[in-house]
């Protein structure tokens, strides 16, 4: 992404005028017909900040396809035991995958889905979905459903099985992030609900603490 903006490299004339064309609401490109759309088209224009931002960009766009593909490496690596998942193609002939997103499909002989899985722990979806970036730890994988009962769990990232689950405080979930802090004494798995901040054993479930947060919009933003 380039100041917001999308960036397209070519070196074929035809898709460049094309490309041109679509980005200037489909006008011809023949200057006798200014306002002739000859297809749909979009009005993209960069602004001169999100223009200058983008060439600045662009000079350290080595180091992060670098860094990019660091984190992708460390994906394969981590995930490759995963039998019931397609990871992205690393390379092929005429590209090599820089990891812009690291797409995961399952395997078609896998046939839970999102919502199936929800509907199995009485989950509890909220305005724009769940949006949770999963923590691992080991074998586990941990999950804020919001359920009235497995209002957070911990599954086998292997099999999807249950390890453990906790009714927390029985609310909704929040766009958040789950963060696990290693303690002297035990691993602590903190995360956010509807209206509170919540600490767990990481190892049990048993939650310990839990501090009321509340925000006027009832949406816990912090993903």
């Amino acid at each position: 992404m380039v100041g917001g903006f999308g960036l397209v490299l070519m070196d074929e004339e035809t898709l460049l005028e094309r490309c041109k064309s679509l980005r200037n609401l489909g006008f011809s490109p023949d200057g006798d017909k200014r306002f002739i759309h000859e297809e749909l088209g979009w009005n993209l224009r960069m602004t001169n900040i999100q223009a200058a931002l983008g060439v600045a960009q662009l000079e350290r766009r080595d180091e992060f396809v670098a860094k990019k593909r660091w984190i992708g490496e460390r994906y394969q690596e981590l995930l490759s035991d995963i039998k019931t998942i397609n990871l992205p193609i690393i390379k092929k002939e005429f590209a090599e995958n820089i990891y812009w997103v690291f797409a995961i499909t399952l395997k078609d002989n896998y046939t839970k889905t999102a919502k199936d899985v929800m509907k199995e722990l009485s989950g509890q979806n909220i305005t724009w979905g769940v949006t949770e970036t999963l923590v691992i730890d080991g074998n586990k994988i941990f999950v804020t459903a919001g359920g009235t009962t497995n209002n957070v769990v911990a599954l086998n990232r292997l099999n999807g099985q249950l390890i453990w689950s906790s009714k927390g405080l029985s609310e909704k979930p929040a766009y958040c992030t789950p963060v696990l802090l290693k303690l002297p004494s035990r691993k602590l798995l903190v995360t956010m609900t509807e209206k509170h901040i919540i600490g767990l054993d990481a190892e049990t479930g048993v939650m310990l603490w839990s501090h009321e947060h509340i925000n006027q919009w009832a949406v816990q933003a912090n993903t």
